[in-house]
């Protein structure tokens, strides 16, 4: 008999991002090897578009009902309800919001396993921090006592889950990707050519990489960065700020991809930019040294984790417009470290490949069952 694994995340295909990439990506081999998956999500896409009830895509099926959102906050009562009626052997909870505070009651009304995701947790903005201290020492912190097992998505989140829960439920496990579909990427980059990839948010500050890239226009004056990615609020202030710096003909607003057309764009660049605050884990990152690209990130803890400056990437401060123009300016300038440097990438991202990641899971549930 299968195993019935039920998801529950607030968005979920055909929304691109990392948490739905996670689902999606590990429902697909999950289902290969057995598991019967059904993922419970909203209804509407971040634009407003409504979405089928009920679909099944690539044996996975999915569940969608009204969210309600209160700024970050996503609660479904129909969504709720739907989980307490159904019959699942474990059911996977992605992030930290009103479904982790739900986890007491579907634990006490169904007693069926429960695992949570971190997916960086709430600490990814500034905003409401002494709110956000108290939800995550009381609401959450009840909420771990009924959870069974807790897969952190970085080192930083595990060091915060452990302020609250028993440190023996919590397991590190990061994103993953098709490694062979990226791993055999040819580089033909021009020595001109930058390349962000993920949401166009507030949080990913894209808008400190157009000001490092009018820096790096400075000495070369035909740098082109492409920004890949569906608009989330941001693409306008981001096209006004383009212009205003005169990078018009410097920047291409590339909006979705499919996965041909980015295995292409990767092909096409030289170097890769994360200029983030914040990120849960990165995996825009990972996707980026698949393809055998050097890094140039934030110097934020989730990268210190996956990036070793100088060797499979650099880390800078994007609020230093100066240097980080600097370390961006002198990839583009020498192939040779761009090619080495690309190289320990592509071979540091293949444990990431989803035939190890799926292990874990598969290894977690059944410890759990």
């Amino acid at each position: 008999m299968k195993t019935k694994l039920f998801h529950v995340c607030p968005n979920f295909y055909p929304i691109k991002g990392g948490i739905e990439s996670f689902v999606l990506e590990s429902s697909k081999e999950l289902a290969k090897i057995g598991y019967d998956v059904t993922v419970v999500t909203g209804n509407k896409t971040q634009t407003g578009k409504k979405l089928a009830p009920k679909e099944t895509v690539d044996g996975i099926k999915i569940r969608r009902f009204p969210f309600k959102k209160f700024s970050r906050y996503n609660t479904s009562v129909a969504a709720l309800k739907f989980l307490l009626s159904s019959d699942f052997d474990i059911l996977h909870v992605h992030g930290i919001g009103f479904f982790t505070d739900s986890i007491p009651v579907i634990k006490i009304a169904t007693g069926q396993p429960i695992v949570l995701s971190t997916h960086g947790g709430i600490f990814h903005t500034k905003s409401f921090r002494i709110f956000k201290k108290f939800y995550f020492n009381t609401f959450t912190r009840l909420s771990m006592t009924f959870v069974d097992k807790i897969l952190a998505s970085s080192k930083q989140d595990s060091e915060f889950m452990k302020k609250i829960a028993d440190r023996k439920k919590i397991t590190t496990i990061g994103n993953g990707i098709y490694w062979g579909r990226f791993g055999n990427t040819k580089n033909r980059g021009n020595g001109r050519t930058l390349v962000y990839l993920g949401r166009l948010s507030r949080t990913k500050r894209i808008d400190r990489a157009l000001k490092v890239l009018a820096r790096v226009k400075e000495k070369i004056p035909d740098v082109k960065l492409l920004i890949i990615g569906e608009d989330w609020g941001e693409k306008r202030n981001l096209m006004g700020a383009a212009g205003k710096l005169g990078l018009n003909k410097n920047v291409k607003f590339v909006g979705y991809a499919s996965e041909k057309q980015l295995l292409n764009y990767l092909s096409k660049s030289d170097v890769f930019l994360l200029p983030s605050e914040y990120e849960g884990f990165g995996i825009s990152v990972i996707v980026a040294m698949a393809s055998g690209l050097p890094v140039v990130a934030s110097r934020i803890q989730t990268m210190q984790e996956l990036i070793v400056n100088g060797r499979n990437g650099f880390l800078v401060d994007y609020d230093n417009t100066e240097k980080a123009a600097q370390a961006i300016g002198r990839l583009l300038s020498n192939k040779k470290m761009r090619v080495k440097v690309g190289s320990n990438a592509r071979k540091f991202a293949k444990k990431y490949d989803w035939s190890n990641m799926v292990k874990i899971l598969d290894k977690t549930y059944k410890q759990l069952l």
